[in-house]
């Protein structure tokens, strides 16, 4: 999760040279922000532009960090944040300027990078492999092969998946800057990853194997952490692979577990979450 100052410091960038996917018309609430919002990052757009009213920015600050932030760099401390880290954007480019129109805002997202896994998952899905490096390659044919061998319910492929990882991964703390380790890459071709890494191979596996998924950013013991939500049978819940990952064993504590459960050593901004989470 070291990746989040990076990504704080690519925010307050101003980058005007890609035109971006054309807005949906001007929201009005915040979930319909978030349902836009994840609508283009789910289709791997990677330029786009959000128009939203004034009560919809007031929204999106009341989950500022630093409410002395100039109003043009707002984005680095709203609910913007953990949303871009639960789509699973590495960084972007992003402003926010202020319409023509009076009381109208627009914030623009421009030069997204995504976490391997996603940006594997989103190649396949698209059948466009061309810019995937060797890698990233090599990643989804390992990713292939393992979802080829799944079988059954929804719930049953999500659980040997999450049981190949802990199986497959040893875990340990990076704080270099983003690297393979940070991902599916590391993950499924090292066999070595930190909390980024598993979520990331999570997010890939579960993705190829149909399985609807996410990303989820926070912090636990202390520090900053990343864990997924997933929806089996129709049932948001979340799961913690780094964490049911003991070595020698195999833990289901933090697996398909709801938020009251998670909530006791783990912290998250609930509005960056899907609706409908499970108790």
């Amino acid at each position: 999760m070291k990746k989040l100052a990076c990504l704080l410091l690519a925010l307050t960038m101003a980058c005007s040279l890609c035109p971006p996917v054309q807005a949906e018309g001007v929201l009005e609430d915040l979930d319909a922000f978030r349902e836009a919002f994840f609508a283009h990052t789910d289709a791997g757009d990677k330029y786009f532009y959000l128009l939203f009213t004034n009560e919809v920015r007031e929204a999106l600050l009341q989950y500022a960090v630093d409410e002395t932030v100039e109003v043009d760099h707002v984005l680095q401390n709203s609910l913007v944040m953990p949303l871009m880290l639960n789509a699973g954007v590495i960084q972007c480019c992003g402003y926010e300027t202020v319409s023509q129109r009076s009381g109208i805002w627009t914030l623009k997202f421009q030069e997204i990078e995504w976490y391997a896994g996603k940006k594997i998952a989103l190649a396949a899905q698209k059948g466009d492999l061309s810019g995937l490096s060797e890698r990233e390659m090599e990643t989804l044919r390992v990713a292939r092969e393992f979802v080829d061998t799944l079988s059954g319910t929804e719930a049953e492929k999500e659980l040997a998946i999450h049981d190949y990882l802990c199986g497959h991964v040893t875990g340990f703390a990076d704080e270099d800057d983003y690297n393979e380790d940070d991902s599916a890459v590391g993950a499924l071709l090292n066999g070595e990853a930190n909390c980024d890494g598993y979520a990331d191979a999570f997010y890939l596996l579960c993705s190829l194997a149909g399985v609807e998924v996410r990303y989820v950013s926070g912090i636990a013991k202390g520090g900053l952490h990343m864990w997924n939500a997933v929806r089996v049978d129709g049932q948001w819940v979340m799961v913690d692979v780094t964490w049911d990952d003991l070595g020698p064993y195999i833990s289901h504590l933090y697996f398909n577990i709801g938020a009251e459960r998670m909530a006791r050593d783990h912290e998250w901004v609930p509005a960056a979450l899907p609706p409908g989470m499970a108790e």
